[in-house]
């Protein structure tokens, strides 16, 4: 009987463990190595940074998901309530969920109607600021430049940083302006959840990370999704807290993750400088020149993608293409379909072709 239950039952659990999820992590660009020293026995223990921490995926030295518990340490900061907000256009949320001190709000530009997008805070006095933290929303493509002015007076805006890589926290000498803009350069589609100003005087900020540890190990974080990375949860349900006894350890240096994967449609470009980056298009085509690839773009609305739209710029739903030259008819200019307008021209040249191929056999025949 034991045979007989082990003959079913093996070959059944060496599939299951042959098709069990494999993990991903590539569309992560980034991680933390975080390393266990100075504990006795296994318990909570506490990561501390100043920086934002994205929800992310942490894992032990065999790949398994360990759950984990992110704390963020903020105070709503007194400025906040004293300027209003401007923005260079509007596709989603308010732009006052970009001030708001509430991170699960969020602000999105619209994604065909500027490729710099800007926004600009006005405060109802001088007011000293000596940097901003932009927290960008999860899986979304980071700008690639940040530039920032500030008004020093009533009139004109003063270059502070010009087009610099961007980084969440961008600090800088502190200033006394009237008004701070803020502008990213990105081609795709950008939505930030918060920015925080920062001042001479602003308290520090810090987001924690606990997690169930033991001595000697070494536990991987990664961080910054990119669209398309699934969120993985851990399967066992632990209760995380921490008192004042719990181990505090810093973060370490961030990394870049040798396999990120920068690019989803895997059509050869990355992210980053694909105009069209979730649909595979290898020439990265953009014939309107306004940022977004034809790929994924239907400027005149009849449902057909410029890439495969005969006619992009007219509605052609119908894409009717009479001389079968590749242009449908709603584009074509007139004098480019003869064959069209006179369809006798066609079957001439067909029959006077047929005519010299019967010659050319009688004659061999003759022969």
């Amino acid at each position: 009987m034991k045979k007989f239950l082990l003959a079913i039952f093996f070959p059944i659990l060496i599939f299951a463990a042959e098709n069990k999820e494999k993990k991903d992590f590539s569309r992560f660009e980034n991680f933390y190595e975080l390393e266990i020293s100075g504990i006795v026995t296994p318990k909570i223990v506490k990561f501390v940074t100043e920086n934002f921490l994205e929800n992310g995926v942490l894992i032990d030295k065999n790949g398994e998901i360990l759950p984990h518990k992110i704390i963020r340490k903020t105070e709503k900061i007194s400025q906040q309530k004293n300027f209003s907000v401007e923005t260079s256009s509007n596709f989603s949320g308010s732009p006052n969920n970009l001030i708001d001190g509430d991170a699960t709000t969020n602000f999105a530009f619209h994604p065909e109607k500027d490729l710099q997008k800007k926004i600009i805070l006005n405060f109802d006095k001088k007011t000293e600021v000596a940097g901003i933290f932009v927290r960008s929303d999860f899986g979304i493509i980071p700008p690639k430049k940040i530039s920032v002015r500030g008004k020093f007076d009533q009139k004109n805006f003063v270059k502070i940083l010009d087009k610099i890589d961007f980084s969440p926290r961008i600090p800088f000498p502190a200033v006394e302006i009237f008004a701070l803009e803020i502008s990213f350069d990105s081609l795709h589609f950008l939505r930030i959840s918060e920015i925080e100003i920062l001042g001479q005087q602003q308290n520090q900020k810090k987001d924690e990370l606990l997690f169930f540890a033991k001595e000697g190990e070494k536990y991987r974080f990664f961080t910054d999704a990119h669209f398309g990375q699934k969120f993985y949860r851990a399967e066992k349900f632990q209760k995380i807290s921490a008192d004042e006894k719990t181990p505090i350890f810093s973060f370490p240096k961030i990394q870049k993750n040798q396999n990120f994967d920068d690019d989803f449609d895997d059509d050869g470009i990355a992210d980053e400088k694909d105009l069209c980056p979730k649909i595979a298009d290898e020439k990265n085509l953009d014939a309107d020149k306004n940022g977004r690839g034809d790929a994924c773009e239907d400027p005149d609305l009849d449902g057909i993608f410029s890439q495969k739209d005969n006619c992009p710029f007219k509605y052609n739903p119908a894409q009717k293409d009479a001389d079968l030259d590749r242009i449908g008819d709603e584009c074509d200019d007139t004098e480019n379909r003869a064959t069209e307008n006179a369809q006798f021209l066609l079957w001439f040249v067909f029959a006077a072709g047929a005519g010299v191929l019967l010659l050319l056999i009688f004659r061999s025949f003759k022969k």
